[in-house]
């Protein structure tokens, strides 16, 4: 009687289930069609079905010792690690980047040591966050300990790298409004989505769009913009919008000009620096990218990730430092070519940042959210 009234409570749970990720899905605003939300809230509330199937497993090998019961165990920790615990175990990242450094004299294993000089004062101290992504998975409790986290940290200032929203619901403006108790000046650049929804706010509050919100909050939006911090150049570098072009004048002639001075490009996608050939032969060694949007694949596994992260995103590169030459070789490829004359020529330093926020589908495995702090030499 008590197997067969806890599997009747399974098929309840399940149909609750299925009826809050429906109500759920009305209240969001998608970019994508409803039925697609309503699937990922579904993946995203099977975890307390997955709860009652632990339960219901356990209570089946106290009467039959059965392998299958053992397997389904083993599969619901996966899946409460998964969707509960690891999106939850916010990391802080500290690195050290010497801008004064080729890539041609940092070939070690652990490139992260060889970066750091103590006998040097810091040009800059920053910490970056990323694809927040306020929306279907988004809790407020997890954002309240991301801005306790910034408030915490000795930085002299935050850089979020874009995506704010994802399938953004009714409450988008309080959910916003929590970023203004970040205690640091914070810049921000826009993603391609960010720019197709930057009037998503226009509905509850006219005549407003994402940017002017991001003002209210004290984060300053850089379009393809400059702005100085400590005596570094900031520059936000943010991808064509179909309905306007942006101008980058102003950012070429700055790079043509100070090609000795420290710099950091802040974008959210890679790819829209690396795509304008004209833009990266700009870039020294006193150039450090910075952008987002990968996730780090959210679900980390050796070797399947990268390649999966490349073939929907068109990146190469998954998550933290990587320096690159003007040809856009890699550390593996240098390591190769050592003997090549071509390895004299100028690179540059990039950095990824794994974000705090999920799309797609509710994981995280070996990737938990992340936010970097980076200190410039």
């Amino acid at each position: 009687m008590l197997v067969h009234g806890f599997g009747v409570l399974g098929y309840v749970i399940a149909v609750v289930m299925a009826v809050v990720a429906f109500l759920r899905t009305m209240q969001a605003d998608p970019i994508t069609s409803r039925f697609v939300v309503w699937l990922q809230l579904l993946a995203y509330y099977l975890r307390y079905w997955v709860l009652w199937l632990f339960v219901w497993a356990n209570l089946q090998l106290l009467i039959d010792n059965h392998t299958l019961y053992w397997l389904v165990l083993a599969l619901c920790l996966l899946y409460i690690y998964m969707t509960w615990i690891e999106p939850n175990r916010l990391r802080i990242v500290y690195q050290t980047i010497d801008l004064n450094n080729h890539v041609k004299t940092n070939l070690n294993k652990n490139l992260n040591n060889e970066l750091i000089n103590a006998n040097q004062n810091p040009l800059l101290k920053i910490a970056v966050i990323g694809d927040v992504h306020i929306g279907i998975f988004h809790h407020k409790k997890q954002q309240k300990r991301w801005i306790k986290t910034l408030n915490h940290l000795d930085v002299d200032a935050v850089l979020f790298t874009g995506d704010w929203l994802y399938h953004a619901g009714a409450d988008l403006v309080g959910t916003m409004m929590l970023f203004r108790a970040i205690n640091k000046p914070c810049y921000t650049t826009l993603s391609q989505t960010d720019s197709e929804q930057q009037g998503k706010f226009a509905d509850i509050i006219p005549n407003v769009n994402l940017t002017d919100v991001l003002d209210i909050l004290n984060v300053q939006t850089l379009n393809n913009q400059l702005t100085v911090i400590n005596g570094v150049t900031v520059i936000g570098l943010s991808p064509e919008h179909p309905t306007q072009k942006n101008n980058k004048t102003a950012i070429y002639q700055w790079l043509d000009k100070n090609p000795n001075k420290p710099n950091v490009i802040l974008t959210h996608d890679i790819k829209t620096c690396q795509a304008n050939p004209q833009f990266v032969n700009k870039l020294t060694e006193k150039s450090l990218v910075i952008a987002g949007q990968t996730h780090g694949g959210q679900v980390s596994l050796p070797m399947i990730t990268k390649k999966m992260v490349r073939a929907m995103t068109g990146s190469r590169y998954l998550s933290g430092y990587y320096p690159v030459y003007s040809n856009h070789q890699t550390i593996k490829t240098i390591k190769s070519n050592l003997s090549k004359p071509n390895l004299q020529k100028r690179c540059y330093h990039v950095w990824i940042n794994t974000g705090v926020g999920m799309t797609g589908l509710p994981f995280r495995l070996n990737c938990p959210p992340q936010i970097d702090v980076l200190t410039l030499r």
